[in-house]
């Protein structure tokens, strides 16, 4: 069995088509929680900041959203079993 988790994304390996998730508490407004905890794949990088569309099939639709990196995570495997 693979076990992964969620862990901050470092700035400089975010690259087009990767799929990252908005940390679950990145914003506390109304209109930002909508973007806490969705899955979404990143569409540019530009000026340090990370645009991005939706990938989890939520709505509302996530069209060119901007993110910066420290709000975002990334699904990496912390261990793998051979049973």
């Amino acid at each position: 069995m693979t076990e992964t988790a969620w862990v901050d994304v470092e700035s400089m390996t975010i690259n087009v088509g990767d799929i990252l998730r908005v940390k679950h508490d990145a914003y506390d407004s109304k209109v930002g929680n909508i973007h806490n905890g969705r899955i979404v794949r990143v569409i540019e990088v530009k000026d340090g900041d990370v645009h991005v569309t939706t990938a989890d099939y939520k709505t509302p639709y996530l069209s060119r959203a901007r993110h910066a990196p420290y709000r975002l995570e990334r699904k990496v495997v912390v261990s793998e079993s051979n049973s």
